[in-house]
């Protein structure tokens, strides 16, 4: 980060949490994916609350689950929370549709096989609700103990596994935003043709009715439903949308550009064309909607959407991406695309786009990693809590390349696109980016489970953390080093240290206050939970972090004992996995003490960004090879837990196999499209073993000063080929040249 900045963990310990919130009495929510808000009374808060328990209703698999959150303008005088998650159910059905099997993880959910979550997807939808707080700050209750939810929107048809919902925020006048994704597949062209194991075209896109599969060339399905505004033959659907509502309604508000429509959803949307709006932002003192959308195989996207706009902006997706024509969809055909192409509909370019191959520009430090994740975007506020450069900057977090940047506000206040600057190089993997009541920029870390503050200046109370070294365990006597030094105050003030190391609860267990960082022998055994109070010297805020350490213990010893099914594996096939663990004191470990995760570690580069797959319990457990990008392989890992609550972690890496298209053309140097990429032939892709690809080539194209006109494929019927990727393949298209017109 630059110079003067410091970052600290300000909340740990929770389960992928996907966004933060601060509320003006100083309570503290954050969302977790599974479907629950926690509660902290402050940031000192070592004891949250389960404000709000939606894993009933919510689907927590792969990218899903609930991703968006929202406090009431009013709050706390009016008492809601605004959530946004992935229904377990497709719409007009209860949840859960997609049920977990006896030994599966509570935390996750199930997409069983068939339909297989990355074969045929299984299909959900989304929803937005407002819910009530008690006065005790926990959620309002029905008869079956569930959340009463105010629904206020179900919509958003998702069919696989990833592009679910997105985001929340309020403007100034108390308008509600949200937005959602395409809920398509992300390997290939989808214009709604997966569903062998079925159905077809489950969310009923036209031209097609539900159980039939389209085509290329007038298919409306899969990531074209982003475009659904367009074909008013049909009722709307909210994928690829940012919409705008009443708070109070879920109806549309009397100032989006259609808002007498008589279709509901048409009124609602003032954005749509976009792939994964996953977060946006409401520039301050204005109505413009800054968007990050997540990009395909080559281009991330910034876009805003003025205020006060006469129609609703369309980006383009699926047909654009970045600047130019999205790679895979120009080959197709599509009457979509086609007419977009052609200029009917007005489509508008990114504020800026930037490339997943090489930095955004000069002055970008962060990693190329082959993939992008525009994972967060926040205005910092005007106030000399930052420094001058970063004022009204908008700041944007990246999950796959793990960076923050940012972009100067330019004198009208809007971001300068020619000045996209890397802010920190290091932040693990963010999801959320907030600027809280004390000014500072927090960010939700989803894989390390934590809320992170980075800083200057002056604001806020002390905030306490500590450390063991060199392990929190060992046999008696176990000597440790506790170690505060990483606890903090914004404003600067000398701190006081007092050390709890007896487990009795009084911070009073060492002889002075001044020492940060202690040394201490232990001689009895544990549990026991040690840890250190700091207080400002001078008005004796105080803060205190505790960590429990286990002298006389070590951690049990994980085995991944076997494998069975199919490795190196095929997308579509089984695979189970049999563990164990002993322990130096407890002996075998039983079953409840064993749980499983499996995760899709995509490495496009010598980076690795991963995805949650699935979670058991025991010593057993099973699940389906998912289809994803190339390269991409599997990660096992096996958790045994002590009866004091030590654990260790085991962890095996599955790689698939793959299957070789090589492209070929008559002529030769003809651009083909395969693997989501555009390249002259000869070229060869790799797709994972059993996993689907869409191969295509366009109607005609120039070579040497002439136009060809495609033919045929040899040995395949059709232009555009829907493949099972089972084995080597040579595909080649043949091309027949435009003759020249006549001079006569």
């Amino acid at each position: 980060m630059p110079a003067g900045f410091q970052k600290n963990t300000v909340i740990e310990g929770l389960h992928n949490p996907t966004q933060v919130e601060f509320a003006p009495d100083g309570r503290v929510f954050v969302a977790e994916q599974r479907g629950t808000v926690k509660v902290f009374d402050g940031l000192n808060d070592n004891a949250p609350k389960i404000a709000i328990d939606l894993r009933e209703q919510v689907h927590s698999y792969h990218d899903r689950g609930l991703l968006g959150l929202a406090l009431d303008p009013n709050f706390p005088d009016d008492p809601y929370v605004y959530v946004l998650y992935t229904r377990n159910a497709p719409l007009g059905e209860e949840p859960p549709k997609w049920t977990k099997p006896a030994d599966w993880d509570p935390e996750l959910d199930d997409c069983p096989n068939p339909p297989g979550g990355t074969q045929d997807g299984c299909v959900v939808s989304g929803r937005l609700a407002r819910i009530e707080l008690t006065a005790s700050g926990v959620a309002k209750t029905g008869p079956g103990g569930a959340p009463e939810e105010h629904v206020l929107v179900d919509d958003w048809c998702q069919q696989f596994d990833t592009h679910s919902i997105g985001d929340l925020a309020f403007d100034a006048k108390g308008r509600l935003y949200a937005s959602g994704g395409d809920g398509a597949n992300y390997n290939y062209a989808d214009y709604g043709q997966a569903g062998v194991n079925g159905p077809f075209n489950p969310c009923g896109a036209p031209p097609t009715p539900y159980g039939v599969a389209p085509n290329a060339k007038h298919g409306e399905g899969g990531a074209l439903r982003s475009q659904d505004l367009l074909t008013r033959g049909d009722p709307t659907g909210l994928d690829g949308t940012i919409i705008r509502v009443n708070r109070r309604t879920g109806k549309a508000v009397a100032a989006n550009p259609l808002a007498s429509d008589p279709d509901e959803n048409a009124a609602r949307i003032i954005a749509f064309g976009l792939r994964n709006p996953f977060r946006f932002t409401i520039r301050p003192g204005t109505n413009e909607v800054w968007i990050g959308d997540v990009g395909q195989t080559d281009w991330e996207e910034i876009n805003f959407v003025p205020g006060g706009s006469k129609q609703p902006a369309n980006f383009g997706w699926p047909c654009y991406e970045g600047f130019g024509k999205q790679a895979m969809w120009a080959f197709l055909g599509n009457d979509m695309c086609d007419s977009l192409y052609a200029g009917h509909h007005p489509v508008r370019a990114p504020h800026v786009a930037f490339s997943h191959y090489r930095g955004i520009n000069a002055a970008d430090d962060c990693r190329a990693t082959g993939t992008s994740a525009v994972s967060g975007v926040a205005f910092a506020p005007k106030t000399k809590k930052w420094p001058k450069a970063y004022r009204g900057a908008l700041f944007f977090a990246d999950y796959s390349r793990r960076c923050i940047g940012y972009m100067p506000a330019k004198k009208n206040g809007r971001p300068d696109a020619d000045r996209v600057i890397a802010f920190d190089t290091a932040p693990g993997f963010p999801v959320d980016l907030e600027f809280g009541p004390d000014g500072a920029l927090y960010y939700v870390d989803i894989l390390a489970g934590a809320v992170r503050r980075i800083a200057r200046g002056k604001g806020g109370g002390p905030v306490a953390k500590v450390s063991v070294s060199p392990r929190r365990w060992g046999e008696l006597p176990l000597t440790l080093t506790l170690d505060a030094s990483k606890s903090f105050d914004p404003k600067g003030a000398d701190l006081q240290y007092w050390w709890e190391l007896d487990g009795d609860g009084d911070f009073n267990d060492y002889p002075t206050g001044d020492k940060k960082k202690i040394t201490h022998t232990f001689t009895e055994p544990g549990p026991i939970e040690v840890g250190v109070a700091i207080f400002e010297k001078n008005t004796w805020k105080d803060a205190q972090a505790t960590v429990t350490i286990y002298p006389g213990n070590t951690p049990p010893e994980p085995v991944i004992e076997e494998v069975r099914g199919e490795v190196p594996w095929t997308a579509g096939a089984e695979l189970e996995a049999l563990g164990s663990a002993a322990d130096a004191e407890d002996g075998p470990l039983a079953q409840a003490a064993l749980e499983w995760e499996v995760k899709i570690q995509h490495c496009p580069s010598r980076a690795c960004h991963e995805h949650p797959l699935s979670t058991w319990r025991g010593a057993q457990m099973s699940f389906i090879a998912p289809d994803h990008e190339w390269p991409s392989h599997v990660e096992v890992r096996l958790r045994a837990t002590d009866s004091q609550g030590l654990s260790r972690t085991e962890t095996l890496e599955l790689h698939p196999r793959s299957v070789r298209l090589a492209l070929r053309s008559n002529p030769n140097k003809l651009k083909l499209s395969a693997g989501g990429k555009i390249k002259r032939t000869p070229f060869n892709v790799r797709v994972i073993k059993g996993g689907g690809a869409v191969v295509a080539a366009p109607k005609s194209q120039r070579k040497g000063g002439r136009v060809w006109r495609f033919r045929r494929w040899k040995g395949a019927k059709g232009r555009v080929l829907n493949l099972a990727a089972t084995q080597n393949r040579v595909l080649r298209a043949v091309y027949k040249r435009k003759p020249k017109k006549s001079s006569r």
